[in-house]
């Protein structure tokens, strides 16, 4: 499959409803790609992400919030998330 059929097609970049609003990819390959570089797993790498990844963008866990639906860039914006937007980006 090519890689931009893989992208959009299997992998998308946006969920639903979610605003379309850039490409959050090249960011998060800039930001995180140092992180896991040397990760010996798919799992250490996972782990890795998500134990960085809120404190990079000072997002934090707000429980009992309704959900927007937000794209990566407005939780880094808003910088909180519930937990219908900390999956997209994790």
């Amino acid at each position: 499959v090519p890689w931009e059929k893989f992208k959009n097609d299997v992998l998308p970049y946006a969920v639903l409803g979610e605003p379309r609003d850039g490409d959050w990819r090249a960011l998060f390959s800039i930001t995180f790609a140092p992180l896991v570089k040397h990760a010996a797993s798919i799992t250490q790498a996972a782990q890795t992400l998500n134990s960085h990844i809120w404190g990079l963008w000072n997002i934090v866990f707000v429980p009992d919030q309704t959900p927007k639906i937000m794209s990566p860039f407005e939780v880094i914006k808003h910088r909180s998330a519930s937990t219908r937007n900390i999956d997209i980006p994790v």
